[in-house]
């Protein structure tokens, strides 16, 4: 990084924290691309659907948790530095 500003923050690392709404929006935004696709198709079955949705919400916890673990192990512990 080129500037302070951009690892600058607080203790409970709001602007950091801020990613995570990213998160569910990202996840939503797939979430209609499939169900768009499901109707294109013609996929009507609601356990059909059920599990294509169900895979969109299991899809993003790795990465979530993996941002959990770089904020706390990583940016917190630069501002002890």
């Amino acid at each position: 990084m080129k500037y302070e500003s951009e690892w600058y923050a607080d203790e409970a690392l709001s602007k950091w924290n801020e990613v995570d709404d990213l998160f569910e929006e990202e996840k939503q935004q797939q979430k209609e691309i499939i169900e768009a696709e499901l109707d294109k198709l013609g996929i009507t079955q609601p356990y059909q659907r059920d599990i294509a949705m169900k895979k969109v919400d299991e899809a993003p916890e790795h990465v979530k948790s993996n941002w959990q673990l770089e904020k706390e192990q990583r940016i917190k512990l630069s501002l002890l530095s």
